[in-house]
């Protein structure tokens, strides 16, 4: 998707279409998955779970064990302090 905004409204569309057919769409799992560059700050995870996401994969762009260690612990600072 392109923004959590998307995201919230191909979720509405979902939750629609499983009430037209007689499901609960609470019982639904709901991922976000961003590429390269996508999704990297906490505003971006509250966007995201404000948006009806019960998760977000971040594409990690290193490709080095070190860098991808260090890559993470950036994200973990930056996405959840």
């Amino acid at each position: 998707v392109e923004s959590p905004e998307q995201f919230a409204e191909s979720g509405e569309r979902l939750a629609q279409a499983a009430e037209a057919v007689d499901r609960d769409p609470a019982l639904f799992d709901l991922t976000a998955y961003g590429l390269s560059g996508q999704w990297r700050t906490g505003d971006d995870v509250r966007a995201f779970e404000k948006a009806g996401a019960n998760r977000l994969i971040v594409w990690l762009d290193s490709r080095e064990l070190d860098g991808v260690v260090d890559e993470m612990e950036k994200l973990a600072a930056e996405m959840i302090g």
